[in-house]
């Protein structure tokens, strides 16, 4: 199991994920349990950034709507790279899922807008599924990189 690589890395495996202690919600660190499977992937600053920003607001939105009454569960995050650079994303929990017929793209929820902008930055194919507990798989390339000097 690696983490992704600092911000221009050479593609040199990193240590492995340690978890932060501390959570701003509440002691739910031996409640929820964080799965991390992400390859050693070199991202320019334009897939990077929303990279992470998707990644804080679907795992936030596990941890708040996902395990309701202490209910304890899984968050899992998977990135990886074909041979061809397409990257494929995953963030999936074991919790109660997304309720039937709900509608994520027409949704007035801050958070899902949010996903579905920083997706389409991204120019990802993104689905949801609520089979068992929430997965939301993200497939895109990197972006360009824009020269800022």
């Amino acid at each position: 199991m690696l983490s992704a690589p600092p911000c221009g890395g050479v593609g040199k495996p990193a240590p492995p994920y340690q978890p932060p202690y501390g959570c701003s919600y509440g002691d739910r660190e031996s409640q929820i349990k964080p799965i991390i499977h992400v390859e050693a992937i070199a991202l320019n600053l334009e897939t990077a950034i929303p990279c992470g920003l998707l990644i804080n607001e679907l795992v936030t939105n596990s941890l708040k709507h996902a395990f309701p009454n202490n209910k304890s569960g899984e968050i899992c995050i998977e990135l990886y790279q074909d041979q061809q650079e397409k990257v494929y994303f995953t963030i999936k929990d074991n919790g109660i899922g997304i309720p039937p017929g709900f509608d994520w793209q027409n949704s007035s929820s801050l958070g899902l807008k949010l996903v579905q902008i920083i997706s389409k930055q991204l120019k990802a194919e993104i689905n949801f599924d609520s089979c068992k507990g929430t997965v939301v798989n993200l497939r895109f390339y990197p972006l360009n990189y824009k020269s800022r000097f």
